[in-house]
């Protein structure tokens, strides 16, 4: 036989090998095809809460079977295949694997390891280790006494439920207080990790191809904030320099320039602290704690100006009884009507 003939033949072989091989390992390997999911969170990196952004390190774990991989582990001598790092995946292994897409990832996804094992039985488990940095929209009513639920969306992309379904393992064991308790480093300054679970979400519709449904996982890390910061350097501060424009009730009520100087001093820091607030802040459209707690005690201290304004225009109007009277009230009034008002405030928010 011509030898130019047997290499023909040998190449035809081989690139009809080749096309099976890469046929085979585009497609799933049932319908559905159940991918049991598993999400450990190794570290709360960033909370922004400037942008609403989330950056954490987690390792995802996907278990599948294909029984288009079992093998005879006497022949191959091993009861598993294992491929470490994309090259392998990529170049090396042969088969189907999912692709889970992060919904809400901002930015190229960042693989800091990767790790595939076939057992002989066909059982496929990937684990990944990927750094995230995420989109969250959070609620900040409370805030500095807010708890966060942020949540992370999960679908195998390019695969409609009816291929592709993701669904919670069930050997997933978060121990997840054990584990905090042990690393504490996991925790940021200002953030408490409290809990995180995968929950089946209701199927998505499809918007970028076939008026299908696609299967969604959320992963959900709930986060307590520490509020000893803002505690410490805005609410009591304020609280402490509110209170002490009380002193004016006591002031010679006819040096109408001094009371109102220390009114407009106390007004004046007020809107310093808000700035520092809003600062700290996204523009939301809704009222937070902390934004009451400063709005009250700005009307506290605008109402100091009126009541000097109005003992003023009394003394000179020669009744002064009525003006001691007023300031007298005041005195006790004062106090009780900003700590009422913070009270009603917490209770409102908290």
């Amino acid at each position: 036989m011509n030898p130019m003939f047997k290499k023909l033949i040998f190449f035809l072989i081989l690139s009809s090998s080749i096309c099976f091989i890469k046929t085979y390992a585009n497609t799933p390997p049932s319908s559905p095809t159940n991918v049991q999911t598993t999400a450990f969170v190794t570290d709360i990196i960033n909370v922004d809460e400037l942008n609403e952004q989330l950056q954490i390190d987690a390792i995802f774990k996907y278990e599948w079977n294909d029984q288009r991989l079992k093998f005879d582990p006497q022949k191959e001598n091993a009861n598993y295949k294992l491929y470490q790092g994309e090259f392998q995946l990529a170049e090396v292994f042969q088969g189907w694997r999912p692709q889970v897409s992060i919904i809400n990832e901002i930015g190229s996804p960042q693989i800091k390891a990767i790790q595939l094992r076939v057992n002989y039985d066909g059982d496929v488990t990937l684990k990944e280790h990927r750094s995230l940095t995420l989109e969250t929209p959070m609620k900040l009513d409370k805030f500095p006494f807010d708890k966060q639920k942020l949540k992370i969306y999960m679908i195998p992309f390019g695969y409609d439920i009816d291929e592709v379904k993701l669904s919670v393992s069930p050997n997933a064991k978060m121990m997840v207080k054990e584990y905090v308790k042990n690393n504490p480093n996991i925790n940021i300054a200002e953030w408490n990790l409290k809990d995180y679970k995968l929950i089946i979400d209701k199927p998505i519709k499809e918007y970028y191809g076939p008026a299908k449904e696609i299967s969604r996982l959320i992963l959900e890390i709930s986060l307590d904030r520490k509020p000893s910061n803002i505690l410490w350097k805005v609410l009591l501060p304020l609280t402490l320099l509110v209170l002490g424009m009380w002193a004016i009730f006591w002031m010679d009520k006819e040096a109408l320039s001094d009371r109102l100087n220390i009114s407009f001093i106390g007004i004046l820091s007020v809107i310093a602290y808000q700035f520092l607030v809003e600062g700290e802040m996204p523009r939301i459209d809704y009222f937070t704690f902390t934004d009451s707690f400063l709005l009250i005690s700005f009307i506290i201290l605008f109402s100091t100006i009126l009541e000097s304004l109005i003992v003023s225009r009394l003394i000179r109007n020669n009744k002064k009884q009525l003006a001691i009277k007023i300031d007298n009230i005041f005195r006790y009034l004062f106090p009780l009507a900003y700590i009422l008002l913070l009270v009603t405030s917490y209770l409102i928010y908290i």
